[in-house]
Protein backbone atom coordinates (compact mmCIF):
# COMPACT_ATOMS: atom_id res chain seq x y z
CA UNK A 1 0.00 0.00 0.00
CA UNK A 2 1.67 3.25 -0.79
CA UNK A 3 1.76 5.96 1.52
CA UNK A 4 1.07 10.09 0.36
CA UNK A 5 1.32 13.07 1.81
CA UNK A 6 -1.33 14.89 3.17
CA UNK A 7 -0.06 19.00 2.91
CA UNK A 8 -1.78 21.00 5.31
CA UNK A 9 -1.46 24.96 5.61
CA UNK A 10 -3.31 27.16 7.55
CA UNK A 11 -2.83 30.80 8.11
CA UNK A 12 -3.49 33.28 11.02
CA UNK A 13 -3.23 36.07 8.60
CA UNK A 14 -6.40 36.06 6.97
CA UNK A 15 -7.49 36.29 3.27
CA UNK A 16 -6.23 39.13 1.28
CA UNK A 17 -8.16 41.90 0.11
CA UNK A 18 -10.47 42.06 -2.87
CA UNK A 19 -11.91 44.94 -4.13
CA UNK A 20 -15.44 45.22 -3.67
CA UNK A 21 -17.84 44.27 -6.19
CA UNK A 22 -20.46 46.78 -7.51
CA UNK A 23 -23.54 46.57 -5.56
CA UNK A 24 -26.26 44.68 -8.25
CA UNK A 25 -29.30 46.23 -8.84
CA UNK A 26 -32.23 43.72 -7.58
CA UNK A 27 -33.55 41.50 -10.50
CA UNK A 28 -36.69 40.34 -8.71
CA UNK A 29 -38.55 41.01 -5.41
CA UNK A 30 -38.77 38.31 -2.96
CA UNK A 31 -41.41 37.28 -0.47
CA UNK A 32 -41.84 38.71 3.16
CA UNK A 33 -40.48 36.75 5.68
CA UNK A 34 -42.90 37.46 8.63
CA UNK A 35 -41.68 37.41 12.10
CA UNK A 36 -42.69 36.81 15.32
CA UNK A 37 -42.21 35.47 19.23
CA UNK A 38 -43.43 33.94 21.74
CA UNK A 39 -43.24 34.71 25.29
CA UNK A 40 -41.66 32.00 26.40
CA UNK A 41 -38.40 33.12 23.81
CA UNK A 42 -39.40 30.88 20.99
CA UNK A 43 -38.83 32.74 17.58
CA UNK A 44 -40.91 32.17 14.27
CA UNK A 45 -40.47 33.19 10.82
CA UNK A 46 -42.89 32.53 8.23
CA UNK A 47 -42.37 32.91 4.27
CA UNK A 48 -45.47 32.74 1.96
CA UNK A 49 -45.04 30.91 -1.05
CA UNK A 50 -48.05 29.82 -3.29
CA UNK A 51 -45.43 27.80 -6.07
CA UNK A 52 -46.21 24.23 -4.95
CA UNK A 53 -49.35 23.11 -2.04
CA UNK A 54 -46.79 22.35 0.42
CA UNK A 55 -45.17 23.56 3.58
CA UNK A 56 -42.00 22.92 5.18
CA UNK A 57 -41.76 23.49 9.35
CA UNK A 58 -38.32 23.64 10.36
CA UNK A 59 -37.21 24.04 14.21
CA UNK A 60 -33.57 25.43 14.46
CA UNK A 61 -32.12 24.65 17.93
CA UNK A 62 -29.02 26.73 18.77
CA UNK A 63 -27.27 23.55 19.83
CA UNK A 64 -24.52 22.21 17.55
CA UNK A 65 -21.32 20.14 18.65
CA UNK A 66 -19.25 23.02 20.08
CA UNK A 67 -21.63 23.50 22.64
CA UNK A 68 -20.92 19.76 23.69
CA UNK A 69 -18.71 18.86 26.08
CA UNK A 70 -15.81 18.15 24.95
CA UNK A 71 -14.94 14.65 26.44
CA UNK A 72 -18.95 13.58 24.88
CA UNK A 73 -18.08 14.66 20.92
CA UNK A 74 -20.99 13.58 19.19
CA UNK A 75 -23.35 14.44 21.72
CA UNK A 76 -25.62 16.99 19.19
CA UNK A 77 -25.33 14.72 16.61
CA UNK A 78 -26.70 11.91 18.79
CA UNK A 79 -30.27 14.22 19.05
CA UNK A 80 -30.14 14.13 15.06
CA UNK A 81 -31.48 10.77 15.19
CA UNK A 82 -32.99 10.51 18.96
CA UNK A 83 -35.57 13.00 18.11
CA UNK A 84 -37.09 10.64 16.05
CA UNK A 85 -37.32 8.01 18.68
CA UNK A 86 -40.16 8.53 20.75
CA UNK A 87 -41.48 10.85 23.36
CA UNK A 88 -44.89 10.91 26.10
CA UNK A 89 -46.90 10.77 23.45
CA UNK A 90 -45.63 9.66 20.22
CA UNK A 91 -43.93 6.06 19.77
CA UNK A 92 -40.86 5.47 18.43
CA UNK A 93 -40.79 6.20 14.67
CA UNK A 94 -44.61 7.75 13.97
CA UNK A 95 -43.17 11.21 13.44
CA UNK A 96 -41.15 10.28 11.10
CA UNK A 97 -44.01 7.19 9.55
CA UNK A 98 -46.75 9.83 10.09
CA UNK A 99 -45.67 12.53 7.76
CA UNK A 100 -44.81 10.27 5.31
CA UNK A 101 -48.00 8.52 5.55
CA UNK A 102 -49.34 12.00 4.07
CA UNK A 103 -47.17 12.08 1.30
CA UNK A 104 -44.37 14.10 3.03
CA UNK A 105 -40.81 13.55 4.16
CA UNK A 106 -38.95 14.49 7.47
CA UNK A 107 -34.90 15.44 7.18
CA UNK A 108 -32.54 16.38 10.02
CA UNK A 109 -28.57 17.36 10.46
CA UNK A 110 -26.44 18.82 12.72
CA UNK A 111 -23.55 21.33 11.98
CA UNK A 112 -20.81 22.80 14.57
CA UNK A 113 -23.87 25.85 15.46
CA UNK A 114 -26.72 23.89 15.46
CA UNK A 115 -29.17 21.32 14.58
CA UNK A 116 -32.52 21.35 12.60
CA UNK A 117 -35.52 19.47 11.74
CA UNK A 118 -38.02 19.62 8.92
CA UNK A 119 -41.22 18.07 7.81
CA UNK A 120 -42.16 18.98 4.52
CA UNK A 121 -45.29 17.97 3.65
CA UNK A 122 -49.26 18.99 1.88
CA UNK A 123 -49.95 22.66 3.21
CA UNK A 124 -53.24 21.70 4.95
CA UNK A 125 -51.30 19.39 7.50
CA UNK A 126 -49.03 22.60 8.43
CA UNK A 127 -50.74 22.20 11.95
CA UNK A 128 -50.02 18.68 12.14
CA UNK A 129 -46.68 19.33 11.67
CA UNK A 130 -46.37 22.18 14.02
CA UNK A 131 -47.88 20.05 16.85
CA UNK A 132 -45.44 16.97 16.24
CA UNK A 133 -42.51 19.63 16.53
CA UNK A 134 -44.03 20.62 19.86
CA UNK A 135 -44.38 17.72 21.04
CA UNK A 136 -40.47 16.68 20.61
CA UNK A 137 -39.34 19.96 21.91
CA UNK A 138 -39.62 19.47 25.42
CA UNK A 139 -41.30 15.25 26.01
CA UNK A 140 -38.47 13.60 24.24
CA UNK A 141 -38.04 9.73 25.85
CA UNK A 142 -34.42 8.00 27.33
CA UNK A 143 -34.68 4.78 26.72
CA UNK A 144 -31.17 2.72 27.08
CA UNK A 145 -31.89 0.44 24.90
CA UNK A 146 -32.99 3.51 21.76
CA UNK A 147 -29.91 4.88 22.95
CA UNK A 148 -27.84 2.45 22.31
CA UNK A 149 -28.93 1.31 19.17
CA UNK A 150 -28.80 5.07 17.62
CA UNK A 151 -25.59 5.45 19.25
CA UNK A 152 -24.15 2.32 16.82
CA UNK A 153 -25.73 4.05 14.13
CA UNK A 154 -23.72 7.49 14.86
CA UNK A 155 -20.41 5.47 15.32
CA UNK A 156 -20.88 3.98 12.19
CA UNK A 157 -21.24 7.20 10.73
CA UNK A 158 -18.36 7.94 12.05
CA UNK A 159 -16.09 5.32 10.72
CA UNK A 160 -17.42 6.08 7.32
CA UNK A 161 -16.58 9.28 7.72
CA UNK A 162 -12.91 8.17 8.68
CA UNK A 163 -12.30 5.81 6.08
CA UNK A 164 -12.90 8.63 3.44
CA UNK A 165 -9.66 10.15 2.68
CA UNK A 166 -10.42 13.47 2.12
CA UNK A 167 -13.15 13.61 5.34
CA UNK A 168 -9.80 12.09 7.07
CA UNK A 169 -7.50 14.73 6.13
CA UNK A 170 -10.28 17.17 6.84
CA UNK A 171 -10.25 16.41 10.52
CA UNK A 172 -6.53 16.31 10.67
CA UNK A 173 -6.53 19.86 9.11
CA UNK A 174 -9.01 21.34 11.53
CA UNK A 175 -7.54 19.36 14.83
CA UNK A 176 -4.61 21.53 13.14
CA UNK A 177 -6.12 24.97 12.16
CA UNK A 178 -7.99 25.34 15.80
CA UNK A 179 -5.49 25.23 18.84
CA UNK A 180 -8.71 26.33 21.25
CA UNK A 181 -12.28 26.34 19.73
CA UNK A 182 -14.41 23.57 19.39
CA UNK A 183 -14.50 23.96 15.24
CA UNK A 184 -11.08 21.76 15.89
CA UNK A 185 -13.44 18.39 15.73
CA UNK A 186 -16.70 18.25 13.43
CA UNK A 187 -19.82 17.74 14.26
CA UNK A 188 -19.60 13.67 13.44
CA UNK A 189 -18.37 13.17 16.92
CA UNK A 190 -15.99 10.61 19.22
CA UNK A 191 -17.10 7.15 18.96
CA UNK A 192 -15.21 6.12 21.99
CA UNK A 193 -15.71 9.45 23.73
CA UNK A 194 -19.96 8.22 22.97
CA UNK A 195 -19.54 5.04 24.14
CA UNK A 196 -19.17 6.58 27.59
CA UNK A 197 -22.15 9.24 26.99
CA UNK A 198 -24.70 8.07 28.91
CA UNK A 199 -28.58 8.76 29.10
CA UNK A 200 -28.35 11.23 31.81
CA UNK A 201 -25.50 12.55 29.85
CA UNK A 202 -27.84 13.33 27.49
CA UNK A 203 -30.61 14.70 29.36
CA UNK A 204 -28.98 17.35 30.81
CA UNK A 205 -27.58 18.42 27.26
CA UNK A 206 -31.76 18.35 26.09
CA UNK A 207 -32.63 19.73 29.25
CA UNK A 208 -30.12 23.04 28.35
CA UNK A 209 -30.41 23.43 24.74
CA UNK A 210 -33.96 21.90 23.43
CA UNK A 211 -36.25 24.90 25.14
CA UNK A 212 -38.09 27.22 22.80
CA UNK A 213 -35.95 30.35 24.01
CA UNK A 214 -33.03 28.46 22.25
CA UNK A 215 -35.60 27.82 19.22
CA UNK A 216 -36.41 29.14 16.11
CA UNK A 217 -39.62 27.65 14.03
CA UNK A 218 -39.67 28.20 10.36
CA UNK A 219 -42.24 27.64 8.21
CA UNK A 220 -42.06 28.17 4.60
CA UNK A 221 -45.06 27.53 1.93
CA UNK A 222 -48.62 27.95 0.89
CA UNK A 223 -49.96 28.75 4.35
CA UNK A 224 -50.48 32.34 6.02
CA UNK A 225 -48.94 34.25 8.84
CA UNK A 226 -52.25 33.88 11.08
CA UNK A 227 -52.31 30.18 10.93
CA UNK A 228 -48.91 29.36 11.42
CA UNK A 229 -49.56 32.30 14.66
CA UNK A 230 -52.62 30.06 15.34
CA UNK A 231 -50.99 26.75 15.81
CA UNK A 232 -47.50 28.04 17.12
CA UNK A 233 -49.07 29.94 20.07
CA UNK A 234 -51.55 26.16 20.51
CA UNK A 235 -48.55 23.91 20.59
CA UNK A 236 -45.68 25.78 21.76
CA UNK A 237 -47.40 28.45 23.86
CA UNK A 238 -47.70 26.61 27.14
CA UNK A 239 -43.90 25.30 26.83
CA UNK A 240 -42.30 26.97 29.85
CA UNK A 241 -38.99 29.29 29.16
CA UNK A 242 -35.71 27.69 30.24
CA UNK A 243 -32.29 29.18 32.11
CA UNK A 244 -30.34 30.80 29.00
CA UNK A 245 -28.19 28.20 27.55
CA UNK A 246 -23.99 28.40 28.42
CA UNK A 247 -21.64 28.53 25.43
CA UNK A 248 -18.40 27.08 26.06
CA UNK A 249 -16.78 27.78 22.42
CA UNK A 250 -17.33 32.12 24.21
CA UNK A 251 -14.63 30.76 26.54
CA UNK A 252 -12.63 29.20 23.74
CA UNK A 253 -12.42 32.17 21.21
CA UNK A 254 -9.31 31.24 19.15
CA UNK A 255 -5.98 33.09 19.52
CA UNK A 256 -3.46 34.66 17.42
CA UNK A 257 -1.38 31.96 15.73
CA UNK A 258 1.55 33.19 14.43
CA UNK A 259 4.02 30.49 14.97
CA UNK A 260 5.01 28.82 12.08
CA UNK A 261 4.34 25.21 12.42
CA UNK A 262 4.96 21.53 10.80
CA UNK A 263 3.28 18.36 11.75
CA UNK A 264 3.92 14.97 10.30
CA UNK A 265 1.22 12.03 9.46
CA UNK A 266 0.70 9.06 6.94
CA UNK A 267 -2.49 8.18 4.67
CA UNK A 268 -2.66 5.22 2.03
CA UNK A 269 -4.21 5.93 -0.78
CA UNK A 270 -4.18 9.26 -2.63
CA UNK A 271 -2.37 12.69 -1.06
CA UNK A 272 -3.51 15.88 -0.35
CA UNK A 273 -2.97 19.37 -0.29
CA UNK A 274 -4.99 21.50 1.80
CA UNK A 275 -4.58 25.12 2.22
CA UNK A 276 -6.45 27.51 4.44
CA UNK A 277 -7.27 30.86 5.74
CA UNK A 278 -8.60 31.67 8.79
CA UNK A 279 -11.73 34.02 8.07
CA UNK A 280 -14.68 35.93 10.05
CA UNK A 281 -17.83 34.98 11.38
CA UNK A 282 -20.56 34.39 9.07
CA UNK A 283 -22.36 37.66 9.76
CA UNK A 284 -19.06 39.87 9.12
CA UNK A 285 -19.48 42.33 6.17
CA UNK A 286 -16.68 40.72 4.06
CA UNK A 287 -18.44 37.51 3.92
CA UNK A 288 -19.85 38.18 0.78
CA UNK A 289 -16.53 39.31 -0.85
CA UNK A 290 -14.78 35.84 0.32
CA UNK A 291 -17.33 34.28 -0.82
CA UNK A 292 -17.16 35.25 -4.33
CA UNK A 293 -13.49 34.88 -4.23
CA UNK A 294 -14.09 31.25 -3.17
CA UNK A 295 -16.14 30.74 -6.18
CA UNK A 296 -13.68 32.27 -8.80
CA UNK A 297 -11.41 30.31 -6.99
CA UNK A 298 -12.73 26.74 -6.57
CA UNK A 299 -16.12 26.32 -7.89
CA UNK A 300 -16.39 24.53 -10.98
CA UNK A 301 -14.38 23.36 -13.61
CA UNK A 302 -13.57 26.73 -14.83
CA UNK A 303 -12.29 28.50 -11.60
CA UNK A 304 -8.58 29.35 -11.61
CA UNK A 305 -7.62 26.74 -9.21
CA UNK A 306 -8.87 23.83 -11.01
CA UNK A 307 -7.56 24.75 -14.38
CA UNK A 308 -4.51 25.82 -12.89
CA UNK A 309 -4.48 22.49 -11.31
CA UNK A 310 -5.65 20.14 -14.01
CA UNK A 311 -3.73 21.64 -16.83
CA UNK A 312 -1.05 19.84 -18.62
CA UNK A 313 2.20 21.49 -17.93
CA UNK A 314 3.91 21.99 -20.95
CA UNK A 315 7.25 20.91 -19.75
CA UNK A 316 6.45 17.57 -17.40
CA UNK A 317 3.38 16.77 -20.12
CA UNK A 318 0.95 16.00 -17.42
CA UNK A 319 -0.98 17.87 -14.86
CA UNK A 320 -0.33 19.03 -11.35
CA UNK A 321 -3.11 17.47 -9.58
CA UNK A 322 -5.38 14.91 -9.93
CA UNK A 323 -8.19 17.41 -9.18
CA UNK A 324 -8.81 20.20 -6.69
CA UNK A 325 -10.84 23.48 -5.70
CA UNK A 326 -11.97 25.33 -2.43
CA UNK A 327 -14.73 25.62 -0.10
CA UNK A 328 -15.89 28.03 2.36
CA UNK A 329 -16.27 26.96 6.12
CA UNK A 330 -18.74 29.43 7.76
CA UNK A 331 -19.94 29.55 10.88
CA UNK A 332 -21.44 31.82 14.18
CA UNK A 333 -17.48 32.01 15.37
CA UNK A 334 -14.97 32.54 13.14
CA UNK A 335 -14.10 29.96 10.27
CA UNK A 336 -11.75 28.82 7.22
CA UNK A 337 -11.92 28.86 3.71
CA UNK A 338 -10.08 26.09 2.69
CA UNK A 339 -8.48 25.12 -0.95
CA UNK A 340 -7.41 21.21 -1.36
CA UNK A 341 -5.54 19.46 -3.86
CA UNK A 342 -5.56 15.39 -4.85
CA UNK A 343 -2.38 14.06 -6.28
CA UNK A 344 -0.58 10.91 -7.16
CA UNK A 345 3.14 11.79 -7.38
CA UNK A 346 4.23 13.10 -3.94
CA UNK A 347 6.28 14.81 -5.93
CA UNK A 348 4.03 17.09 -6.97
CA UNK A 349 2.84 18.60 -3.41
CA UNK A 350 5.32 21.23 -3.48
CA UNK A 351 4.17 22.84 -6.34
CA UNK A 352 0.97 21.99 -6.22
CA UNK A 353 1.34 24.31 -3.12
CA UNK A 354 3.15 27.28 -4.83
CA UNK A 355 0.36 26.90 -7.53
CA UNK A 356 -2.68 27.48 -4.93
CA UNK A 357 -0.96 30.30 -3.47
CA UNK A 358 -0.07 32.00 -6.44
CA UNK A 359 -3.39 31.76 -7.48
CA UNK A 360 -4.57 33.75 -4.66
CA UNK A 361 -1.99 36.15 -4.98
CA UNK A 362 -3.18 37.17 -8.51
CA UNK A 363 -6.72 37.26 -7.68
CA UNK A 364 -5.98 39.45 -4.51
CA UNK A 365 -4.24 41.93 -7.22
CA UNK A 366 -6.97 42.25 -9.60
CA UNK A 367 -9.95 44.99 -9.52
CA UNK A 368 -12.64 42.25 -9.16
CA UNK A 369 -15.35 44.85 -9.19
CA UNK A 370 -14.69 46.21 -12.41
CA UNK A 371 -16.99 45.80 -15.47
CA UNK A 372 -14.07 45.59 -17.94
CA UNK A 373 -12.19 42.43 -19.17
CA UNK A 374 -8.35 42.78 -18.86
CA UNK A 375 -5.59 40.37 -19.54
CA UNK A 376 -4.80 37.92 -17.55
CA UNK A 377 -1.79 38.76 -15.36
CA UNK A 378 -0.63 35.00 -14.45
CA UNK A 379 0.25 31.76 -17.19
CA UNK A 380 -1.01 29.34 -15.55
CA UNK A 381 2.36 27.50 -15.75
CA UNK A 382 4.55 30.46 -15.74
CA UNK A 383 5.36 33.16 -13.12
CA UNK A 384 3.28 35.66 -12.77
CA UNK A 385 3.11 38.65 -15.02
CA UNK A 386 3.76 42.41 -14.87
CA UNK A 387 0.86 44.20 -13.01
CA UNK A 388 0.58 47.82 -13.57
CA UNK A 389 0.87 50.23 -10.74
CA UNK A 390 -2.56 51.45 -10.93
CA UNK A 391 -4.08 48.10 -10.21
CA UNK A 392 -1.11 46.99 -7.50
CA UNK A 393 -3.36 46.44 -4.28
CA UNK A 394 -1.72 45.77 -0.80
CA UNK A 395 -2.33 42.62 0.45
CA UNK A 396 -4.20 43.05 4.33
CA UNK A 397 -6.16 41.19 7.19
CA UNK A 398 -9.86 40.42 6.34
CA UNK A 399 -10.18 39.19 9.94
CA UNK A 400 -8.89 39.26 12.81
CA UNK A 401 -5.79 37.51 12.53
CA UNK A 402 -2.12 38.04 12.21
CA UNK A 403 -0.58 38.51 8.57
CA UNK A 404 2.08 36.41 9.58
CA UNK A 405 1.24 32.67 8.33
CA UNK A 406 1.32 29.55 10.63
CA UNK A 407 1.71 26.59 8.40
CA UNK A 408 1.30 22.85 8.88
CA UNK A 409 2.51 20.32 6.82
CA UNK A 410 1.96 16.70 7.21
CA UNK A 411 4.39 14.43 5.47
CA UNK A 412 5.87 11.03 5.58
Amino acid sequence: MRVARLFILAFAGVAPALAAPDTPKSVGKLPPVETFALPNGLQIAVLRSDVAPTVSVQVWYHAGSKDEPREHRGTAHMFEHLMFRGTDHVRPDVHRASIEALGGFVNAATDEDATHFSDTLPAEYVDFALQLEAERMRNLKFLKPVIDGERGGVEAEIRQQEAAPFALGLMRYLAVAYTKHPYAWTAAGNAKELDATSPDDLKKFYDIYYQPNNALVVVVGKVTLAEVKASVEKYFGPIAKGADPPRPAAASAEPEQTARRHEVAELSGVGLTMVGWHVPAARDKDIVALELAQHMLGTGEGSRLKTRLKASDPKTKRALALDGGMDAFLHEDPGMMIAVAAFADPAQADPIEAAIFEEVAVLARERTGSRRRRRPIMDPHGEPGRVPARRRRDRKSLGRGCPARRQALLLP
